[in-house]
């Protein structure tokens, strides 16, 4: 099992689908995944995404995960939306977590 928040969970994430052959469980809280992001519209080109996709998970692999909805306690980067527009912190690791979830 692997375990990691923030930056780290998403660490944790590529860990636990680049080896399969070691991790089974991983535990990911917060993980701040929009930080992937290749360029293009907010989301639709994030390398961790695309990398879990080309991935065929084993049917054991079990993944919990966890955000909050007011990441905060550090300094705080520009975020812009697919629109250019800013948005929160908080917001950009919901949606970004959101479409790990989905994906």
């Amino acid at each position: 099992m692997i375990e990691g928040s923030c930056r780290n969970g998403t660490f944790v994430v590529y860990a636990a689908f680049s080896r399969l052959d070691v991790f089974l469980k991983a535990i990911v809280l917060s993980p701040v995944v929009w930080l992937a992001e290749g360029g293009g519209p907010w989301l639709s080109n994030n390398q961790l995404i695309k990398s879990i996709k080309n991935t065929e998970a084993p049917f054991n692999l079990r993944i919990y995960l966890d955000i909050g909805t007011n990441e905060s306690g550090y300094p705080q980067p520009n975020v812009f939306n697919q629109d250019r527009k800013r948005i929160t912190y908080t917001q950009a690791n919901v949606e970004s977590a959101n479409q790990l979830y989905l994906t």
